[in-house]
């Protein structure tokens, strides 16, 4: 979806306007060639907040403020479900296992709060206490 909206944006933005436009091949082709750590990953995460997750434009003029107009459950800055869908990508490939931990409803649920809160020291200082 990102190469259909830059294209989107050369069209109807002035020329020079669009700077991603130029590598955007380039990140693709770097997106393909990215494997999931070799090691045992665990990931932290939240859905407590509501997170945009998509924005929407009142007309074809790119260069006005969008609005937020859908949201889903995460940490007001990473949706639950990207966290999720990558653990899924990691583990399909392979290369070392990954781990979920999902803070509960009693932890702080914003991004940066999340980690501050004491469940989230406890989760690192119990990983960390077995390696």
């Amino acid at each position: 979806q990102i190469g259909e909206y830059i294209e989107e944006l050369r069209r109807k933005l002035p020329p020079g306007r669009v700077p991603t436009a130029g590598f955007w091949p380039h990140i693709r082709e770097e997106h393909n060639k990215i494997l999931a750590p070799p090691v045992m990953t665990h990931l932290v995460y939240a859905s407590g907040e509501d997170t945009p997750s998509q924005v929407t434009f009142s007309s074809d003029d790119l260069l006005e403020i969008p609005v937020v107009s859908q949201h889903e459950p995460g940490d007001a800055t990473v949706t639950a479900s990207s966290v999720e869908a990558l653990a899924t990508a990691w583990n399909e490939q392979g290369r070392g296992a990954v781990y979920l931990h999902k803070a509960p409803a009693s932890a702080q649920q914003e991004h940066l709060s999340m980690v501050k809160d004491p469940w989230c020291a406890q989760l690192v200082l119990g990983l960390l206490g077995k390696c």
